[in-house]
């Protein structure tokens, strides 16, 4: 006997509303926390955008790991080069 399953709800995306400046506030926003994340860290623009895309644009849980990362000798070199 197999345990019941939960129903699926269908997803219906949002449509985005279309941007006259080709940037959008989240872009700006990322821009902004990829700069902040580079100066926090000394990492460069590139490693920064990544470490914070691997921990879903969280600044804070990025920050955490970095730190953790960087006592740990994880970070590569080339991440500080600039």
């Amino acid at each position: 006997m197999h345990p019941p399953q939960a129903p699926v709800v269908p997803v219906t995306p949002i449509q985005a509303m279309p941007s006259t400046s080709g940037n959008t506030v989240d872009d700006i926003a990322k821009m902004h926390m990829v700069q902040a994340m580079a100066q926090k860290s000394n990492m460069n623009l590139e490693w920064s955008r990544k470490c914070l895309e691997e921990n879903n644009w969280d600044f804070d849980k990025a920050g955490y790991v970095f730190t953790e990362m960087n006592k740990l000798n994880k970070i590569p070199q080339e991440a500080f080069i600039k």
